[in-house]
């Protein structure tokens, strides 16, 4: 079983996504970023809900708040007060793999993500 390096061959699967929509989630990062397992990871690491309409769950008031948590959303929790273009776009919230692929563009193109900061091996991945 591979835990560690991904292959263009088959999906990886987070051990703790038993539910179809976050498998789901899971396929299509793989499917838009060629089964790059640091993608996987961050993704993970960022919506561990692995829910395309995720509201962030840090307490947050003032600018960047709403309803009393932080302004981030989706599968790479996108901050409104610097990413609004792509959350205001009707995309964002109807499309699954546009917002990935969003989300892995904006990885690649070195846009910090909160799972920078979480261990490597806090996640298990294993390939199915």
């Amino acid at each position: 079983m591979e835990t560690e390096t991904s292959s263009n061959l088959g999906y990886w699967h987070w051990s703790q996504a038993t539910e179809p929509y976050k498998v789901d989630a899971l396929k299509l990062a793989c499917k838009v970023s060629n089964c790059d397992l640091n993608f996987i990871r961050k993704i993970t690491g960022e919506n561990g809900a692995l829910a395309h309409d995720k509201q962030s769950g840090v307490p947050r008031t003032g600018k960047g708040s709403l309803n009393g948590k932080e302004d981030s959303w989706g599968y790479c929790q996108m901050y409104r007060v610097y990413q609004a273009k792509y959350l205001d776009d009707s995309r964002f919230w109807n499309d699954k793999e546009w917002q990935m692929n969003v989300c892995y563009e904006k990885y690649k193109g070195g846009t910090p993500m909160y799972a920078n900061y979480r261990p490597k091996n806090e996640f298990t991945f294993i390939k199915y």
